[in-house]
């Protein structure tokens, strides 16, 4: 005779706190109501005080950097102010400029340039993934086994 063989059962036991999830909610519900409903406690004003805090602390730290801001303002000259302005301007422009170019010129698509054959995915490097924070883009690298080039794609 065969023997015929069973399948083990996949299925696991539930443990008790899955299995009873919504009776221990409830249970801890009604325990937390009685609790309240017999104890003198102040929650709203505890509650308003700690909001309180923390719009004080707040307020004080906007009012922080805006002193430090008209400090550092008043301590340099006007031509000084719109010269960093300036500089900074352009250093925004050249930002979205190369990104631009990233995204556009230098994308690649998933065929390869040289010899048109499908590239692979490879594993990106360190420097993609820092490049892919600096200009807030998705980068996939990619790899020619037939040239061996290697291309990355933004998006």
């Amino acid at each position: 005779m065969t023997e015929i063989k069973r399948k083990k059962s996949t299925r696991r036991k539930k443990s008790i706190i899955k299995k009873y999830s919504f009776e221990f909610l409830i249970l801890f519900l009604i325990t937390m109501g009685i609790f309240l409903l017999v104890e003198n406690l102040e929650i709203k004003s505890t509650v308003l005080a700690y909001i309180k805090f923390i719009l004080i602390y707040v307020l004080k730290f906007i009012q922080n950097i805006f002193s430090s801001i008209s400090l550092f303002i008043d301590s340099r000259e006007g031509s000084d102010i719109i010269g960093m302005i300036l500089i900074s301007t352009a250093f925004i422009l050249i930002y979205f400029r190369y990104r631009k170019m990233a995204i556009t010129e230098w994308n690649c698509g998933k065929e390869c340039p040289e010899c048109e054959s499908k590239m692979l995915r490879k594993r990106k490097d360190t420097f993609h993934k820092i490049l892919a924070r600096i200009l807030f883009v998705k980068i996939r690298h990619y790899f020619c086994e037939k040239c061996n080039t290697s291309r990355l794609n933004f998006r």
